[in-house]
């Protein structure tokens, strides 16, 4: 009897494991670096692949005006499109132009950077968007 109950429990342990493991939300994650533009002053420009882990949804991009070195998981990115191939238009004085040919999921065109001596540098960022199916 100590047996059988022994063997149940493992079982129904087993079982609520799978079906917990079946309901977990799936893992969204930055992947592959596709662009690093050096902007000057040690400001950067990088574009990551993103994969939100949903096979139903396409993979987008994120881009971020950063520092060097600086890691950008803690940063909100200015621009979420589905082309991996955003071209640097122009760059003035804390003024980006680029060229997006996909669709544009998400966007700012003010970005704020703050460097280590705590100053935040205000960056305008325009877009040439060309969207085609």
């Amino acid at each position: 009897m100590k047996v059988l109950k022994a063997v149940l429990i493992v079982i129904l342990f087993a079982a609520v494991s799978y079906v917990g493991w079946l309901f977990l939300p799936p893992q969204a994650s930055l992947e592959k670096q596709t662009l690093d533009l050096d902007l000057g002053a040690s400001f950067k420009l990088v574009g990551f692949r993103y994969n939100s882990g949903d096979p139903s949804l396409p993979l987008t991009y994120h881009y971020f005006i950063t520092l060097e070195g600086e890691d950008v998981k803690d940063h909100t990115p200015f621009l979420i499109t589905t082309d991996p191939f955003v071209k640097l238009k122009g760059s003035a004085e804390n003024t980006l132009a680029l060229v997006v040919n996909g669709k544009i999921d998400a966007y700012t065109n003010d970005v704020w950077v703050k460097q280590d001596d705590g100053i935040l540098y205000h960056w305008y960022v325009s877009l040439d968007a060309k969207y085609v199916r």
